[in-house]
């Protein structure tokens, strides 16, 4: 635990492998609420933290979550539902405190719901939390999705994601998401003034493409 909270890149890489291999090995035998819990416990971030070490924490925290999906811990002899709610809640609750991991846990919720593709009604069940917290609101306020999405970059490339997913492997499953999903973001002049003060603002505030645009190409 204390390995994937590391300064050091290469020691994360290698603590995260080695989890993924243990809990992969024994995952039939642990009990993953006191793992979660216990990990919890070990990634808290206290106000005695300076800045850069209480994001230290959270990432490492992130990776543990990402470690349980990398092992598939929530398919044991089946769907352990309660599993699978506590990580995809984690996961989205380190979302929205946390801005510089969000492209990071936007492409670890796909993962995770491409491993339930032959789960699809559970699988549903963990979609249904990531887009009713982070696509139909903004934090703490009610809002049109469509507002939503086109309010920063992070979230219109989690939209995008999750849009992919669902046309992908979870098709015909939900009215409501047939046609939350079927919206085109290029479509009208409004969205793409939206969209282009996103670009726009993109150069500065990343240091690197960011992950919207390969998306975007796509809508096209």
């Amino acid at each position: 635990m204390r390995g994937l909270a590391s300064e050091n890149h290469a020691v994360k890489q290698g603590f995260f492998l080695a989890s993924v291999l243990v809990l992969s090995r024994f995952k039939a035998v642990i009990d993953f609420e006191k793992y979660i819990k216990w990990m919890f416990g070990e990634t808290k971030v206290n106000q005695a933290m300076k800045s850069a070490e209480a994001n230290t924490v959270s990432l490492g925290r992130m990776m543990c979550l990402s470690a349980l999906i990398e092992a598939r811990t929530y398919l044991v002899g089946g769907v352990n539902v309660r599993t699978l709610k506590v990580i995809v809640g984690c996961l989205v609750e380190l979302y929205t405190k946390h801005e510089f991991l969000q492209e990071s846990i936007a492409a670890i919720l796909t993962k995770l719901l491409v491993t339930m593709k032959d789960q699809r009604q559970h699988g549903l069940q963990a979609l249904e939390i990531v887009v009713d917290t982070l696509i139909f609101s903004k934090p703490g306020e009610a809002t049109d999705f469509k507002a939503s999405i086109l309010s920063d970059s992070n979230r219109l490339a989690l939209y995008l994601r999750l849009k992919g997913i669902y046309k992908e492997h979870y098709a015909g499953l939900s009215k409501e998401y047939e046609e939350v999903f079927d919206y085109k973001v290029l479509a009208d002049k409004k969205s793409l003034r939206a969209i282009t003060g996103l670009i726009t603002r993109q150069t500065y505030l990343y240091p690197r493409l960011h992950s919207s645009l390969s998306l975007l190409l796509r809508e096209i």
